[in-house]
């Protein structure tokens, strides 16, 4: 960590500054991270609809196997991309889809 005195303060703002900006760079990295979990839910909802019905359970726990997804995360992003949207735990925040 860095340490800077009590009266330097173009040390201080530089601190600042560079707090903002990895502040922003973190929130674009959990919008992309968002655009990417609907994205995904698309892929799997487009699969499901050209499965055969009552081969979709199937055919998703062997797309879990080969990505190393849950089925609960597959189902959670399928349920987002109906929605249209991605719910953030931590602040309840909305990623409306595009």
């Amino acid at each position: 960590m860095t340490q800077i005195s009590k009266s330097d303060k173009s040390e201080r703002a530089a601190l600042i500054e560079r707090l903002m900006q990895l502040h922003e760079q973190v929130q674009l990295a959990y919008a992309l991270q968002d655009e990417r979990r609907l994205e995904e839910g698309k892929i799997l909802l487009s699969l499901r609809t050209a499965t055969p019905h009552g081969e979709w359970e199937p055919q998703l726990r062997e797309l879990c196997k080969a990505t190393g997804m849950s089925r609960r995360t597959a189902h959670n992003y399928m349920n987002a991309a109906e929605k249209g949207a991605v719910t953030r735990m931590k602040d309840r925040e909305t990623l409306q889809a595009k």
